[in-house]
C-alpha cells in the first residue's frame, strides 16, 4: 500500500509541473489549470491517502476500543469498592447463558476477583459459579472449557476446586453419577466414550485416585 501511495503520488506531482500553475514570462499574469483537468487528480491523491490512513488506523482503534471498555469497567468496579457479587450482578453476568467462561464481561469480574480478593480468588470464583450453575451443568462446563486454549487455564483450576469439594464430602467417583447426573450404572456405561458426563467422572476418578492411592486397603481393614 505504501509503494503504491508513493508511485502514484510521483505520477500526479509529474503531471501537476505539466498542468499545474505557471506564469507568463515579462507578465505578472498566472494561468490557472483548468477545474476540470485538476479535480480528478486531487480527488485521486484524496482517495488514495485516505485510504492509507483508514487501513494503518483501524486495527489499532479496535484495540484501543476494546482495551478501553474493559478496562472502564474494571476501573469503575474498583472505584466503587462494591463486593465481588455485586460486580458479577453489575456485569450481568447473571443473564449469561452457556458457556460464561469466554465472556468478555467474566474476564473483567475475573480481574476484580483478583484484585479485591486475591488469596482466595479460585474459592470466590468457583463458589459463584456453583451457584449459578450447580454441580452438573458446571462439571460439565468446566471439562468443554479445558479444552479451549482461551479458557483451558481457569476452567483446569475450577475444576480442580470442584473435586477438591466432592473429595472433601466424601464422594467417590461413582457417586456423582448418582447425586449429580442422576443416571445408574447400566445407562452410564451406554454412553458414548465422549459424552461430557463420562469424562468428567473419568476426570475425577483420576483425581480421585492420586489423592486416594491406599483406598484400597483401608476398605480391607476391619
Amino acid at each position: 500500500m505504501r509503494l503504491h501511495f508513493a508511485l502514484l503520488l510521483a505520477v500526479v506531482i509529474t503531471l501537476a509541473t505539466t498542468t499545474g500553475v505557471a506564469t507568463v514570462a515579462g507578465l505578472n499574469t498566472v494561468i490557472e489549470p483548468s477545474p476540470r483537468k485538476s479535480a480528478p487528480l486531487n480527488r485521486v491523491l484524496r482517495t488514495v491517502g485516505d485510504e492509507e490512513r483508514v487501513s494503518l488506523r483501524i486495527p489499532s482503534l479496535k484495540r484501543l476500543i476494546y482495551k478501553s471498555s474493559s478496562q472502564k469497567q474494571l476501573d469503575q468496579l474498583v472505584k466503587s469498592g462494591v463486593s465481588t457479587d455485586d460486580a458479577f450482578i453489575a456485569l450481568k453476568l447473571d443473564d449469561v447463558q452457556g458457556m460464561i467462561l469466554s465472556n468478555p464481561k467474566f474476564k473483567v469480574w475475573e480481574k476484580y476477583v483478583t484484585k479485591v480478593n486475591k488469596p482466595n480468588r479460585e474459592a470466590v470464583i468457583f463458589m459463584k459459579l456453583h451457584a449459578k450453575y450447580g454441580d452438573a451443568e458446571l462439571a460439565m462446563m468446566l471439562h468443554q472449557a479445558t479444552k479451549v486454549t482461551g479458557t483451558a487455564k481457569t476452567a483446569n483450576k475450577l475444576q480442580t476446586a470442584q473435586f477438591e469439594q466432592w473429595d472433601r464430602a466424601g464422594r467417590w467417583p461413582a457417586d456423582i453419577l448418582d447425586d449429580f447426573f442422576k443416571i445408574p450404572d447400566a445407562k452410564f456405561m451406554s454412553l458414548h466414550i465422549s459424552d461430557p458426563r463420562r469424562q468428567v467422572r473419568s476426570s475425577y476418578a483420576a483425581y480421585w485416585y492420586e489423592k486416594h492411592p491406599n483406598w484400597l486397603a483401608t476398605m480391607s481393614k476391619p
